[in-house]
C-alpha cells in the first residue's frame, strides 16, 4: 500500500524514535501551498543511527560527503594522489554476515601489517575506509571495504602501481583467516573513480530505493527495508540481523591525524544529526498543520506513515460537486 511504501522511504524525515511532542507540516514554497508537497514531521528525538535509521542515515551520511569532498581538496592542494581502494571476498549464502565481517576487519588489519604495506606507508599520507555491505542475493551477504588512500607520488599512474602491490598481501591476509577471494577482490582506481563514488555519497541509498527487486544480485540495507515493507518477510529477517551487526560502528574511519592534517572539524554522529534537525527546523517557510500531545504521539507513532496520507488527502483540492459544475 503507500502508506507502506512511505514507511520505508527516506521522504518521511521523521525518525521513529519517542518525542515529548509532534508538530505536523507543510513546507512552503515560493510563498505559496502546492497541494503535492509532502507532509513531514518535526521536533522529534533522534537515534543518530547510521545505519539502522533512513532519517538520520540521510542527515549523517550528506555531512560526511562533505568531509571526503574537503579531503580531496586538500589532495589537490597538496599535490597527493587520491586512490580508490576496494577490498571484499568470495562470499556464499552459508556465511554468517557477523563472522564474514569479522575475519574481512581481520584481514584488513593482518594487511596493514603486511610488510608490503609497511613498506610502502612513508607515501601513504592517510585513509579513510568505509564499510558497506549488501545482501539477499544468491551468494548471500556481500561486505567490502571502500578506501580512498593520499599518495605521495610523481604522477596518477605511478600511485596506482603503489597500491597494486598490495594483492597479493591482501589475498594472503584474507586466507590467514579462513577466507578466500579472487581478482575481483582487489581492485585500485584512480582518482576519479574516489571522485564518482564521493559524489554519490549520501544518496545513494535514496537512489537504490528505485531499483528493482527482481534480478537483483544483492540489495542495499535499505533496499531490504523498502522490501520488507512490501511484504517481503525475508527481507525484514535480513535487515534485522544487518542492523544487529553494525550497531556500534562508524560509518567512516579515518586514519590517525588525517582530519587534523586536512583542516576538517571532528563531529560525531549524535551531533551531526541534531545540527542538521535544529537547522531543519529552524526553517521559516514551514507552515505548522497539526500537533500531538506526548500521550497521544505514544499511541499513535506506530501510524505516522499513515497519518501524513490521511491528512494529505485532507489537504487535496475537493472537485467541484455537480451543482457547481452546472452553475
Amino acid at each position: 500500500s503507500g502508506a507502506s511504501k512511505r514507511a520505508s522511504a527516506l521522504s518521511l524525515n521523521a525518525c521513529p524514535y519517542r518525542a515529548m511532542f509532534v508538530l505536523l507540516r507543510r513546507p512552503r514554497v515560493f510563498g505559496s501551498i502546492e497541494a503535492t508537497t509532502i507532509l513531514t514531521y518535526g521536533d522529534l528525538q533522534i537515534c543518530s543511527s547510521v545505519w539502522s535509521c533512513p532519517c538520520c542515515s540521510n542527515y549523517i551520511s550528506e555531512k560526511r560527503r562533505v568531509e571526503l569532498n574537503a579531503l580531496l581538496a586538500y589532495a589537490r592542494k597538496t599535490g597527493l594522489f587520491p586512490v580508490m581502494l576496494t577490498l571484499t571476498v568470495k562470499h556464499s549464502k552459508n556465511n554468517c554476515l557477523d563472522d564474514l565481517l569479522k575475519h574481512l576487519k581481520g584481514a584488513k588489519m593482518r594487511l596493514i601489517n603486511h610488510r608490503a604495506y609497511t613498506t610502502l606507508k612513508p607515501q601513504i599520507i592517510g585513509s579513510v575506509t568505509a564499510t558497506e555491505v549488501t545482501g539477499g542475493g544468491f551468494n548471500g551477504w556481500h561486505p567490502h571495504f571502500h578506501i580512498v588512500l593520499l599518495v605521495k607520488a610523481n604522477t596518477e599512474t605511478e600511485a596506482v602501481t603503489l597500491i597494486e602491490k598490495l594483492r597479493n598481501p591482501w589475498l594472503v591476509s584474507l586466507k590467514a583467516e579462513g577466507l578466500e577471494g579472487s581478482e575481483a577482490a582487489f581492485q585500485v582506481q584512480s582518482a576519479k573513480a574516489a571522485g564518482n563514488y564521493i559524489a554519490k555519497w549520501g544518496v545513494a541509498e535514496e537512489l537504490s530505493l528505485g531499483g528493482k527487486k527482481k534480478g537483483r544480485s544483492g540489495r542495499t540495507p535499505f533496499q531490504l527495508l523498502a522490501d520488507y515493507a512490501e511484504g517481503d518477510i525475508g527481507a525484514g529477517y535480513l535487515f534485522q540481523e544487518y542492523s544487529r551487526v553494525f550497531k556500534g560502528r562508524k560509518q567512516l574511519v579515518w586514519s590517525p591525524g588525517l582530519k587534523d592534517l586536512a583542516g576538517i572539524k571532528e563531529m560525531s554522529d549524535e551531533k551531526v544529526a541534531a545540527e542538521e534537525v535544529r537547522r531543519f527546523e529552524e526553517s521559516k517557510l514551514d507552515e505548522w498543520i497539526k500537533s500531538f500531545g506526548h500521550i497521544m504521539w505514544t499511541f499513535h507513532r506506530y501510524k505516522r506513515a499513515e497519518i501524513l496520507e490521511e491528512v494529505e488527502e485532507s489537504k487535496k483540492p475537493k472537485p467541484p460537486t455537480s451543482s457547481e459544475s452546472s452553475v
